[in-house]
């Protein structure tokens, strides 16, 4: 709970707020977890849904809103300990990692955030190092890939330190 409000604390500071536009806390709904399930068919529907997280911001916030979170709002949770309670005992369990959430790519892509190095475009100092930056979500398992990303980016940081 004290996670969840630092947070939305953190979230409130412009500099963060132009970073991120869509804070949301971590609830995926049934459905989400149903698409889980190797088919066709949840193939089909991921790819829509992957595509829609790519597209226009007013869509991405439309798509994290009813997709991914539930309609469950940051900032409206942490102002109610009975709602921020409930939420954080039903909420706390494994799920799948949202990818290319802060996604790689060059400096004059409008879609990109980080470098390929993971250095935050227009953030000194600030870099990203698991499958945020992936540009696209991958069919399989991210923890080999969120590795690799994470050794590359740990020797880009050393080499920075030279």
């Amino acid at each position: 709970e004290d996670g969840l409000r630092r947070l939305a604390v953190m979230y409130r500071h412009p500099a963060m707020r132009a970073a991120a536009k869509f804070p949301f806390p971590t609830s995926y709904t049934e459905r989400s977890r149903d698409l889980a399930i190797v088919s066709r068919l949840n193939e089909l529907r991921v790819a829509a849904i992957a595509k829609a997280l790519d597209g226009p911001a007013p869509l991405r916030r439309r798509t994290m809103q009813r997709r991914v979170s539930g309609g469950v709002s940051l900032f409206d949770i942490v102002h109610e300990q009975e709602a921020l309670s409930a939420f954080v005992k039903e909420r706390a369990h494994g799920t799948w990692h949202c990818c290319g959430t802060a996604r790689m790519g060059r400096e004059d892509d409008p879609a990109a955030v980080t470098d390929q190095h993971g250095r935050v475009y227009g953030v000194s100092g600030l870099r990203v190092a698991d499958a945020s930056v992936m540009p696209t979500v991958p069919r399989a398992n991210t923890n080999l890939p969120v590795i690799m990303i994470a050794e590359k980016m740990a020797d880009s940081v050393i080499e920075d330190w030279r």
